[in-house]
């Protein structure tokens, strides 16, 4: 059985905001106040300069997960609808399944079905 993950937002932090190299990806899962806990620690094996962009690029990608799985949904109901409805129209027959490969690897990459 899959266990479900920590509550987004999940946001970037460190303990020490000098230090580029002590940056945590952290969530709470509570909800409540001081519940803050650590979710990954971020580690640059090189200079330390990108951990704290990557924390971040990390942090939008999953918190904005659900929206953009939810956005893919009602572009591939869109465009399965157009396809049906305007299904004479070559251009738009080719652009639609096009559209819907796309629409479809991505949810695929995203984990969902």
């Amino acid at each position: 059985m899959k266990t479900k993950h920590t509550p987004t937002p999940w946001h970037v932090w460190s303990e020490d905001k000098g230090r580029r190299d002590d940056v945590y990806i952290a969530g709470n899962p509570t909800g409540e106040l001081g519940g803050m806990r650590k979710l990954a620690y971020m580690v640059d094996t090189w200079t330390g300069a990108n951990t704290e962009a990557n924390a971040e690029f990390i942090v939008r990608a999953c918190n904005a997960h659900d929206q953009l799985v939810t956005v893919a949904k009602l572009a591939k109901s869109l465009t399965e609808s157009a396809l049906s409805e305007h299904g004479h129209n070559p251009k738009l027959v080719a652009e639609a399944k096009l559209a819907l490969s796309r629409i479809d690897a991505a949810l695929a990459a995203a984990g969902v079905a």
